[in-house]
């Protein structure tokens, strides 16, 4: 590619990699949960919960989710709600 000719892209396997891990753990455990009907909905309802803590947890650690972002997601979704009322 021309780009990569004039500009070296260093891709971050480790970041990259731990994302699609969790992301694929986060996946097997809900569909696991979800095959397996005897699991009540609150322990389905923690997993999930789970999950999304911890994709926020690697944002952190990974230094993608900053303050900075968390303050312009909470400032869309405001706007968004009041857009709705």
């Amino acid at each position: 590619m021309v780009s990569q000719y004039y500009y070296e892209i260093k891709w971050e396997y480790n970041k990259i990699g731990a994302i699609y891990g969790l992301f694929f753990v986060s996946a097997m455990l809900i569909l696991l949960l979800r095959i397996a009907a005897s699991y009540p909905y609150e322990v389905r309802l923690i997993v999930k919960s789970m999950s999304i803590i911890s994709y926020f947890y690697l944002g952190v650690k990974l230094r993608v989710m900053t303050m900075e972002n968390f303050v312009i997601i909470k400032n869309m979704l405001l706007l968004k709600k009041a857009a709705l009322v």
